[in-house]
């Protein structure tokens, strides 16, 4: 049987705050998703795991849950539908 275990929401804040550093601390959901996945260095199974019913991915959820955890923290903010970019007042790291 293969492993389909990933990081809980509170393990995948750092990832997303990592995605965002390294793409100028600016970037719509897609890329975000994207450079996580690289990041997190995710098996095909764990990529591929359904979340439930419904047509996403169990990763692309939990990483749209830490978005929303980071934002709640301050450590993200809204630039624009879909496009999150880091606090000019934060400290990621600190707050990973």
């Amino acid at each position: 049987m293969t492993d389909t275990t990933l990081p809980s929401v509170a393990g995948l804040r750092s990832l997303v705050i990592g995605a965002l550093e390294e793409a100028g601390r600016v970037a719509p959901v897609s890329e975000i998703k994207s450079r996580v996945e690289r990041l997190g260095a995710f098996t095909p199974d764990q990529l591929g795991r359904p979340h439930g019913s419904g047509p996403g991915s169990e990763l692309h959820y939990r990483i749209r849950w830490a978005l929303v955890d980071l934002r709640r923290s301050g450590t993200i903010v809204r630039r624009a539908p879909r496009v999150w970019a880091l606090a000019a007042d934060a400290n990621p790291r600190q707050e990973a």
